[in-house]
């Protein structure tokens, strides 16, 4: 059976995310803004002005248990992505949010189809959007996006 790791699985996703024209700054994992210069390092140039468009991937949450076989373990991951959009009133911000959320999904989705991301996993998807709920971020109002994409993979015990 093949062998993967959070690390594969989320090194992948994010390459794959990073694909997707105008997503902004993709990080492989949760970023906290403890000093107004970590700000700086999550702006991307939209439209010629400096925007916060930034997502992170990380582990919602997992479950383990034996395989079927051997002395491997199956695991079953849900990977939690994050986006945070600089809300800007009356550009649609907050429908750019959700759009380039389905892209992540239907780049996800086909990646997984055609490679099982890269052969990091055995199975997952499809992803869903989770949460739309408008947040603050770095003291700036963003529109937020969270997808549970779920992954599952055996490895070597």
């Amino acid at each position: 059976m093949p062998t993967s790791s959070w690390d594969a699985v989320v090194a992948r996703i994010v390459a794959q995310m990073r694909t997707i024209a105008g997503i902004g700054v993709v990080s492989d994992q949760a970023r906290l803004l403890d000093h107004a210069d970590r700000l700086e390092e999550l702006l991307s140039v939209i439209g010629g002005e400096r925007r916060l468009r930034a997502w992170f991937v990380s582990l919602a949450r997992m479950r383990t248990g034996p395989a079927s076989a051997g002395p491997d373990m199956d695991w079953t991951r849900e990977v939690r992505i994050e986006g945070f959009l600089q809300f800007e009133d009356g550009q649609g911000s907050e429908k750019l949010a959700i759009s380039l959320a389905e892209s992540v999904i239907r780049t996800l989705h086909d990646d997984l189809r055609a490679t099982k991301l890269g052969g990091t996993v055995l199975s997952g998807g499809p992803g869903s959007i989770v949460d739309t709920t408008p947040r603050l971020f770095g003291g700036l109002v963003c529109s937020y996006v969270q997808i549970g994409f779920p992954v599952h993979t055996v490895e070597t015990a």
